[in-house]
């Protein structure tokens, strides 16, 4: 496997070839082209010097990165922290560094080559030209010292994103703002002082060439738009990575996110800090939600009575099952004196913890009044004045209750606002309608009651909305068809169980963990006289 430390390393060796290349190039042909400068003195002098210069420059600038590289360490497999931040320190450091040495090597090459042609060689005395001259290639060597700063910036992000850190300790300040600044006005001075020089020089020559002047133009807009958008694929590169963090913190996977990595201690490097605090504070207090959900829950579970009892000659199931951690699905069978027993079915609106807690209002307050012995249109109208006040209109809860009665084999039922019960009997299933206001949102609400007898092997089934609006994946509801299709080819000897199960096996099959709502069902049998005796 390569050594990425290398494979970094020869990628700016490639870069410093193609600069020195296009360097030696550039600065000769703006010797004849807008200096004016005769193509014998070019070649004789000119481009021997800018060879060499450029030659000498690149070699000082692979030597350079080979120093530097050789304290960067760049894991592959296991990490030492305090290794890592000392490597992306050094890293992060590189493109300054880089930039200062090739703006050093610019301004050393400018110097002695002028030193030498006008106070050593004596080729050409000090004039406006040569001042012009000087002027230019300090200019350009100050646009090609930010153009480096940000390619190398550019070359080394998926190598420092390997070793990154989430905050800014140990990184060395800077700003986006001066570099910008730097590189936008050097290339403007760059390619106005380039035209302006051209046009003097032509003018004063051979008069103004509009061709020349096209092309020369054409030219510097092609150097521009290209070193502009090198310096903007840098900024646009780590924004792009930064709104991609922020997109999946739309995505929460058990609270865990990628921190962004953070590779300058500038505008952007703050912003990345400041969005690994917001994602920490996010996943703590993801985890703190979870483990209040999951203590709901277990209260929520501790508080539901077992899934089957049996009063008299009556045998009751019971399931439920939320959409998420909690639910807002309630039921109870709470036993009276005298072989009765009280059964409840309810929903409360929303989701998640405020509906958890209303639920355990609701079974607290359910029993209190089914033990005090009100009868089911009474437990009702207590439960709606209680719940009114204390949810202040923001929530509603859809209830259906109902007494057994062993010695008479009936239930006497009453809803607020739940969906309509059936009698399961040979064949048929028969829908119970009751029009009533849910709970919560009227205190004078009244309520009324039925009686309903059961008779041997007749089941009573009691379901909330999640069971009737389960879909499937292609958006398809089990609907009060789905359901009174299943109903009907219950078997008329088969216990509430069972014909729990046959309306879980019918359910469209998206599993638990896609529940679009809780899924709630209690089947009240009465036992055939046989089935009583085995």
């Amino acid at each position: 496997m390569n050594d990425p430390r290398r494979v970094l390393q020869r990628r700016f060796v490639w870069l410093y070839a193609a600069f020195g290349a296009a360097s030696v190039v550039f600065m000769n042909g703006y010797n004849v082209w807008v200096s004016g400068a005769p193509w014998a003195h070019v070649l004789r002098v000119d481009f021997k010097f800018v060879l060499l210069a450029h030659a000498v420059l690149v070699g000082a600038l692979i030597g350079f990165t080979s120093f530097r590289f050789a304290a960067i360490r760049i894991p592959l497999g296991t990490r030492d922290a305090a290794s890592d931040r000392d490597s992306l320190r050094r890293l992060l450091a590189f493109p300054g560094e880089l930039a200062t040495v090739v703006l050093a090597g610019s301004l050393a090459s400018t110097a002695v080559y002028h030193v030498l042609e006008l106070f050593v060689l004596y080729l050409r005395p000090y004039d406006l030209m040569t001042f012009r001259q000087i002027v230019i290639e300090l200019v350009y060597g100050l646009a090609v010292s930010q153009l480096f700063r940000t390619a190398a910036r550019i070359m080394i992000r998926p190598f420092a994103e390997r070793i990154a850190c989430s905050d800014l300790q140990g990184i060395a300040g800077t700003t986006l703002v001066r570099q910008w600044l730097t590189a936008l006005a050097s290339l403007y001075m760059l390619i106005v002082l380039a035209l302006l020089w051209s046009v003097i020089n032509k003018d004063a020559d051979n008069g103004f060439n509009r061709l020349f002047a096209t092309t020369l133009v054409g030219c510097c807009v092609l150097f521009g738009y290209f070193a502009l958008r090198t310096l903007v694929a840098g900024l646009l590169g780590e924004l792009r990575a930064l709104t991609r963090r922020l997109r999946s913190l739309l995505s929460v996977v058990d609270g865990k996110h990628d921190t962004m990595p953070i590779l300058a201690r500038d505008e952007t490097g703050e912003l990345a800090e400041a969005f690994n605090s917001l994602q920490a504070h996010i996943a703590d207090g993801y985890r703190q939600l979870q483990d209040e959900l999951a203590l709901a829950y277990r209260v929520q579970r501790h508080l539901l009575p077992p899934r089957t009892h049996v009063c008299g000659p009556f045998r009751i199931a019971c399931v439920s099952v939320p959409a998420g951690e909690v639910g807002g699905d309630v039921y109870d069978v709470q036993p009276l004196d005298e072989g009765r027993c009280a059964v409840m079915i309810g929903d409360v609106s929303g989701k998640g913890l405020p509906a958890a807690l209303v639920t355990s209002a609701v079974i607290t307050l359910f029993r209190t009044a089914a033990l005090g012995g009100a009868s089911p249109a009474d437990m009702l109208a207590q439960l709606n004045r209680e719940l009114t006040e204390a949810l202040g209109g923001d929530m509603m809860v859809t209830l259906g209750v109902g007494v057994l009665d062993s010695g008479a084999a009936s239930i006497r039922y009453a809803s607020a606002g739940h969906l309509a019960p059936y009698t399961v009997f040979a064949g048929t299933a028969v829908m119970h309608e009751f029009h009533s206001l849910p709970l919560g949102i009227d205190p004078d609400e009244p309520y009324a009651e039925r009686t309903i007898a059961l008779r041997p092997g007749e089941q009573f089934v009691l379901v909330t909305d999640g069971i009737v609006e389960a879909g499937n994946a292609a958006g398809e509801m089990f609907g009060f068809d789905g359901l009174e299709d299943v109903l009907r080819r219950l078997d008329p000897a088969a216990a509430p169980e069972e014909g729990i199960e046959a309306i879980e096996r019918e359910l469209p099959a998206d599993g638990p963990a896609r529940y679009a709502d809780d899924r709630t069902v209690v089947i009240v049998g009465r036992y055939k006289e046989a089935d009583r005796k085995r």
